[in-house]
């Protein structure tokens, strides 16, 4: 009794000195519909530092929801687009998912007590009449970002077609909308019962994409995805330098040095550096860029030479962004995995 008791006085301690989080909504059995608008609430007592809400699936964390931390007083989130992720990608459908409020100093937090559910939003294609032939998208109904190498599942249903073949193809997409369109690429074919077609990515595609599935013969375009694939080269990099904690003053040479830690497909040569600034402790409210290397750096140099101005802020954090990049990418839409050194500072 006195080991409980002890254990009671301890616990009810730390909520004192630390304050306390319960999650309201959603907090077990709810079903939102993936991109439409929803609130995250929750309780705060005591709690002295900003917050951030974050979006599990099981026992992994699937990514951040609010864009900037959150002051301690708040209570509530509007979820504008359910599913989106701060970083740009939706998550997929399931009924395992819970919400994470946390404090950022990590002594505050609490999990939804049970699962909800992200319902795919059901396409607007033929599904507002009775029409006996219609055919529509099922997955994926958002944007999707994936590496080049991996696969993506084409799912659709359909009344009506039964024996119809079909070709799926992929069109890529420019960042002119006024530009000659680009070829489609054709993918393969499937008969149209098997309800799903399988994309293997070649490593070497890279872009903004958007997939359609067209009736064989004739040519008939039955439906396409709404979202885009953003597909990705997979070359992401580890920092050898700086390692974080570094202290250093205005004039002194900064030696950044990165190795990459995926293979790097032929096409990629080059990458942006960006240093940022955060003024607040590391990675904690708003970055401010203090550096963009005026070219495009070779990724296998493997180092860049910075020599740090005199009039940049002391007693501020500190870290470097690399991204790999290639000249190919000249009027696609393309984006690469953004890599982040550890954080260090400047000071007199």
């Amino acid at each position: 009794m006195k080991k409980l008791l002890a254990l009671a006085l301890a616990l009810g301690s730390a909520g004192f000195l630390y304050g306390s989080i319960q999650v309201i909504s959603p907090n077990g059995s709810e079903s939102w519909v993936i991109g439409s608008p929803y609130t995250i609430s929750w309780t705060a007592r005591g709690v002295s530092t900003t917050v951030n809400i974050f979006l599990i699936r099981g026992s992994r964390a699937v990514g951040r929801i609010n864009a900037d931390p959150l002051p301690a007083s708040a209570t509530s989130l509007r979820w504008e687009k359910a599913g989106v992720l701060t970083d740009g990608t939706w998550a997929s459908a399931g009924t395992d998912y819970k919400i994470n409020v946390l404090a950022s100093d990590g002594r505050a937090s609490d999990v939804s007590d049970g699962t909800f559910a992200l319902q795919p939003r059901m396409a607007t294609v033929a599904t507002k009449t009775l029409s006996p032939r219609a055919f529509r998208i099922t997955e994926p109904l958002e944007n999707v970002k994936i590496d080049a190498g991996l696969q993506v599942i084409l799912r659709w249903e359909s009344r009506g077609y039964e024996g119809t073949r079909l070709a799926i193809v992929a069109n890529p997409v420019l960042d002119d909308p006024a530009a000659t369109p680009a070829p489609s690429v054709p993918l393969g074919n499937a008969v149209i019962e098997a309800g799903s077609f399988t994309w293997n990515i070649p490593r070497t595609y890279y872009g903004r994409w958007k997939l359609r599935a067209v009736t064989v013969p004739d040519g008939v375009v039955l439906g396409g995805t709404p979202g885009f694939f953003d597909i990705l080269p997979p070359t992401r990099f580890r920092f050898l330098s700086p390692i974080g904690g570094e202290i250093f003053r205005p004039g002194d040479n900064l030696l950044i040095r990165w190795e990459p830690i995926d293979p790097i497909p032929e096409y990629l040569t080059q990458a942006v550096l960006v240093i940022w600034k955060y003024p607040s402790g590391c990675r904690s409210g708003t970055a401010t860029q203090m550096h963009f290397a005026p070219s495009p750096i070779e990724i296998m140099a493997r180092e860049y030479r910075f020599r740090i101005p005199r009039d940049f802020p002391e007693s501020s954090f500190y870290l470097v962004e690399i991204t790999a990049y290639s000249r190919a990418f000249v009027g696609r839409h393309a984006g690469g995995h953004r890599c982040y050194s550890a954080c260090f500072t400047v000071a007199r």
